[in-house]
């Protein structure tokens, strides 16, 4: 038996990502040389854009002005600029494509529709016979609630990236699919980016298809799916190490990992003091805030463990592996394999990026979740980890 194949209680101790890690005592990574890709389901044969865009907006000159970016129309008034990963779904929660874009300018709207303005859309194809699609277009909310056919946009319009709501400035860009029933048409994952001052965070929001065209945002809870628990555990992670990322390698090792490693520890002037030593009350103000938020999200990542996974990974060990860690992100969430009314398994795909000396290197698992449902909740139970794809190294050299 590899070590890759096998289930351990060890949380991310499992998934430090050298071949090294057997000697540091992670003994379920598997450290193959897999050349293939990283799996990514959400990677068909991607259409150019501007094919969508010309069934999107008939008889409107597009034009490629730089980059991302395309003009609408003759006049370069209104600009239009792609969101993020292209989505396999179709407008009927089947397959097909999704291509979120954000639109912006001024004056009058190109046809055919001259009631749009400025914000968020998604141009969701559905394949036909012959090779030909067709395109629907839909706008998400003002509120971010619902992404809904530009027929029903309301006057409230469509959601502005960057808006700000109270203290919380908000992003959302597509993530992934994934299929949270199983009924075999899959729900979009978005990727919510929020700021609250200087502190920013990611959380995953699921929309699923609606009988009346919609794609509605759902309220997700452990107890509703097994989904709900892998979703909220590396959305924690992922915030607690993008926080840790604000001081420079050698501070967060010697102070930041060092205090966070003690479970009881709190945030004390003496430790403030040493990682702002400016006078300036808006920075200690600021760095309390971070080392408060960095440990809030660490121990929102362990909620969804059941108690027999948290004994087995104390919160030192817990907290040790991510060390080195530059960024953690979730590429994407496999239709959850539904074993009975009380287990689940999992798989999500993971980039994992740590500093091995001057070097970031970026490697993707496959990790997969067992989960079991206790006291009416999906808990993290167990999980295993292998390494897919070969590593990406970054230098920072050019």
């Amino acid at each position: 038996m590899t070590p890759g194949s096998r289930w351990g209680r060890g949380g991310l101790r499992l998934l430090l990502p050298l071949c090294l890690a057997a000697a540091l005592g992670a003994t379920l990574v598997a450290c193959s040389d897999d050349s293939s890709s990283n799996g990514d389901s959400n990677s068909p044969d991607v259409m150019p854009l501007t094919r969508i865009l010309a069934r999107a907006f008939p008889g409107v000159p597009i034009t490629l002005r730089g980059g991302e970016t395309y003009t609408l129309g003759t006049s370069q008034a209104w600009q239009l600029r792609e969101l993020g990963p292209r989505l396999p779904v179709g407008p009927e929660g089947t397959a097909g494509q999704t291509a979120f874009f954000t639109i912006s300018g001024s004056g009058q709207v190109p046809a055919p529709y001259p009631g749009l303005t400025s914000g968020t859309y998604a141009a969701l194809a559905s394949p036909e016979e012959h090779g030909l699609f067709s395109v629907d277009v839909y706008a998400l909310s003002a509120d971010a609630t619902t992404l809904l056919p530009l027929a029903q946009v309301s006057q409230q319009g469509s959601f502005q990236q960057g808006t700000t709501s109270g203290d919380s400035t908000v992003s959302i860009v597509p993530a992934f699919t994934t299929d949270i029933e199983p009924d075999g048409r899959p729900e979009m994952v978005l990727a919510r980016q929020n700021q609250r001052g200087d502190i920013t965070w990611i959380e995953y929001t699921v929309y699923q298809r609606t009988t009346d065209g919609r794609w509605q945002l759902l309220h997700l809870d452990y107890d509703d799916t097994p989904v709900a628990a892998v979703l909220e555990y590396w959305a924690n992670v992922s915030a607690g190490v993008g926080i840790a990322t604000r001081w420079d390698p050698e501070t967060r090792l010697e102070k930041v990992w060092a205090w966070l490693s003690d479970e009881k520890e709190t945030v004390t002037p003496n430790l403030v003091s040493s990682l702002s030593p400016s006078a300036d009350a808006a920075d200690r103000a600021s760095t309390e805030s971070a080392l408060t938020a960095m440990r809030n999200f660490f121990e929102l990542a362990r909620v969804p463990f059941s108690p027999a996974f948290a004994a087995n990974q104390p919160w030192p060990g817990f907290i040790s592996a991510f060390r080195h860690t530059e960024a953690v992100t979730l590429e994407g969430v496999d239709t959850p394999d539904i074993r009975s009314q009380n287990e689940a398994r999992i798989t999500s795909t993971i980039a994992f990026a740590e500093r091995e000396g001057g070097a970031i290197v970026t490697r993707h698992f496959k990790t997969t979740f067992q989960l079991e449902r206790q006291d009416g909740r999906w808990l993290l139970h167990k999980v295993k980890a292998e390494q897919v794809g070969k590593a990406d190294v970054d230098t920072g050299s050019g």
